[in-house]
């Protein structure tokens, strides 16, 4: 065996070496994130609502596949891909399991279809009551507490119920008292604000709008995508599930923005890719933030190669919906 060992020696070795280079290609993981174009997720599939007016067709949000943590084979393979973005992680996200991201985004999304439903019914003149709380969506892990959990609510920082102006005029390096509550029990921890981290506490919060009465019931069916950039066109669809005329007409029509209750949008990530996808998806028509969305979202159009689809800038629900209704040549009732 000895001689035989040594008699192939070289050959052993050569086998050896590039089976360990590709092992370390396929298995050690780089502090980067990747995003890439993603695909369409019809809103009626996890919005539904009992009874609903005709639709010829559905809203539809945009999501991206986003990698981050990838390997050194996965940042190759997408590195001369013309529709992947690459870009380093901040050392604030580099040791975030996928776990805490799946969970984060799961509660961002909630928050999102809460937001949409309460835009949605303000428009339509509908029955809706809400508390606003404020949740931890998402643990850094610079956090010097392993008590607090995803999901658990902010009651007060220091007894300030202003939790936001609490946690900024906490001072660096010192320790603040946080009241939570979760699953009905109520409890309080201390967390240091770290001065060496850019003077943060370690957890990351959304406003969360817990509905108490309704006047249409809804239901949401559990589903992978996380993230709450769908908040404008779960708005869109909301309203036109509830109201008589179709805003669809047969389009395809899809977009990406966050949702205040107050019927402003906000900016999301991913952009130029949710422009891709949607491009290569067939939409007719893409809603994208105002500001520098669309600005990136324009400069991702100009690079398709004849693109049909319209790109429309938005600021607001109503700008979309009053673009719909122009386009049908129908009039809004809103101010």
């Amino acid at each position: 065996m000895l001689s035989l060992i040594k008699r192939y020696k070289i050959v052993i070795i050569g086998l050896i070496i590039p089976y360990a280079l590709m092992m370390f290609l396929m298995t050690y993981r780089i502090d980067y994130r990747i995003t890439m174009p993603g695909g369409l997720e019809a809103i009626d599939q996890f919005i539904i609502f009992e009874e609903t007016f005709e639709q010829e067709n559905s809203f539809y949000s945009v999501y991206v596949m986003s990698i981050e943590k990838p390997t050194f084979f996965q940042f190759i393979a997408t590195y001369f891909d013309p529709y992947a973005q690459i870009e380093a992680l901040p050392e604030s996200r580099q040791n975030i399991s996928t776990i805490v991201n799946w969970r984060s985004g799961q509660v961002s999304r909630n928050s999102a279809i809460d937001a949409s439903i309460i835009a949605s019914y303000q428009a339509l003149g509908l029955t809706i009551e809400y508390e606003i709380q404020e949740i931890v969506y998402l643990i850094y892990n610079y956090i010097d507490n392993d008590v607090i959990n995803i999901g658990d609510i902010l009651l007060s920082v220091n007894d300030n119920e202003n939790v936001t102006t609490a946690i900024n005029q906490a001072p660096c390096g010192e320790v603040a008292v946080f009241k939570l509550l979760r699953e009905g029990e109520i409890f309080t921890t201390e967390i240091t604000k770290q001065a060496s981290e850019g003077c943060l506490f370690g957890i990351a919060l959304t406003t969360y709008y817990n509905i108490t009465e309704i006047e249409i019931p809804y239901e949401v069916r559990s589903n992978l995508v996380g993230g709450g950039s769908g908040g404008l066109m779960q708005t869109l669809y909301v309203f036109n599930a509830l109201s008589p005329y179709d805003l669809t007409q047969g389009y395809t029509i899809a977009g990406t923005g966050t949702m205040r209750i107050n019927g402003t949008v906000g900016s999301i990530g991913g952009v130029r890719q949710k422009v891709y996808t949607a491009h290569m998806d067939g939409v007719d028509i893409f809603f994208v933030p105002s500001g520098f969305n669309a600005l990136h979202a324009q400069e991702a159009y100009d690079k398709l190669d004849n693109p049909t689809m319209t790109l429309v800038e938005v600021g607001t629900f109503l700008e979309a919906l009053n673009y719909l209704l122009n386009l049908h040549g129908a009039v809004s009732d809103e101010n």
